[in-house]
């Protein structure tokens, strides 16, 4: 393996796991939020 295609496999791994942060944290706040709703549902009854 090369330099070139060294650099661009690190590079292809390092956008991908951002994706895949980026999609988690996402996931994540969705989570979060159908969390506080559900608590705020439950104080107010």
């Amino acid at each position: 393996m090369d330099e070139a295609s060294r650099r661009f496999a690190a590079h292809q791994l390092l956008i991908d796991t951002q994706r895949t942060l980026k999609h988690k944290k996402t996931t994540l706040s969705k989570l979060i939020a159908c969390l506080r709703l559900d608590i705020h549902s439950l104080a107010y009854e």
